[in-house]
């Protein structure tokens, strides 16, 4: 019985750390003293598990990033920092090897790209992937295999095509003519219904070439550039207008003000009412 017990506790003591071909996952409990990460060829993903958790990291002499929930913070490889919180925070670590990452963005985009700057960002599908893992060690149950290496795939290329910028020799992109036009195409159609086909048809290209070029000139890829687009003329509305939601769902191009409020907190972390409350709230001493 003694076995028993002991051999129940081992098996629900929560794992320490995840792997699989390409990705590590690790969980960090910190404190105000600290907990150095040293630079390695990985690129490292830090999720921040709980709400009003805030986490702070320096990676030199001046350079401190801070990082609140629901925010996580994108760092590029053969950087070295130190985390810390106060008061005391759990973080997800999802270390990506540098070269598994390339490898399955030019495989899924055709464009070969390197993480090379970091990014604090508020990122849905990032999150999603830490509350997955983070839960995971917490139970002591390891992910089956497929999952994991599917996960691994899906995240590297997530991260790539979002925070990486296009290799020297990844190819040329729009003319600055073309992506001129393009953008400001975008901007003068925000809120109707814009599609790729729309934008190529627009420069006279077609919707494969067009979409692979505005990624390699811009970061990003079309869908995620309108979106990107339509939230900052959203926040330009609610901050200098006193429109309604609904109304101001419709200018930047959503069906409905459920749609707009989900896709605004996604990418802001706040809903456009609170958006628009702290907006025109005159700052405290």
């Amino acid at each position: 019985m003694l076995f028993a017990a002991l051999l129940k506790r081992r098996i629900m003591e929560p794992l320490q750390r995840l792997e699989c071909s390409g990705l590590k996952i690790s969980c960090l409990d910190l404190s105000s003293a600290g907990v150095p990460l040293h630079d390695a060829d990985d690129i490292r993903v830090l999720i921040p598990l709980a709400q009003h958790d805030t986490i702070h990291g320096s990676h030199a002499p001046g350079h401190d990033t801070v990082v609140n929930w629901p925010e996580v913070w994108i760092v590029p490889p053969r950087l070295g920092f130190a985390l810390s919180a106060a008061p005391p925070a759990r973080v997800a670590v999802v270390s990506i090897d540098r070269g598994f990452c390339e490898r399955e963005a030019m495989a899924a985009m055709g464009v070969r790209t390197h993480v090379v700057d970091p990014h604090v960002s508020v990122d849905p599908v990032v999150r999603r992937f830490g509350n997955v893992f983070a839960a995971g060690m917490r139970v002591a149950r390891v992910p089956e295999a497929p999952f994991l290496e599917g996960a691994a795939r899906e995240l590297a290329v997530h991260v790539a095509m979002n925070y990486g910028r296009p290799a020297a020799n990844g190819g040329r992109g729009l003319s600055p003519d073309r992506l001129a036009r393009a953008i400001r195409f975008i901007d003068a159609s925000l809120g109707a219904s814009l599609h790729v086909d729309d934008l190529a048809r627009h420069v006279h290209m077609s919707p494969f070439h067009f979409a692979r070029m505005f990624k390699i000139s811009t970061g990003h890829s079309p869908h995620l550039y309108i979106t990107l687009r339509r939230i900052e003329r959203a926040k330009e509305l609610l901050e200098q207008t006193s429109m309604a939601l609904a109304e101001v769902a419709q200018a930047v191009g959503f069906a409905t003000q459920a749609h707009f409020t989900g896709v605004f907190r996604a990418y802001t972390g706040t809903t456009p009412r609170v958006y628009r409350l702290r907006s025109r709230t005159p700052a405290t001493a």
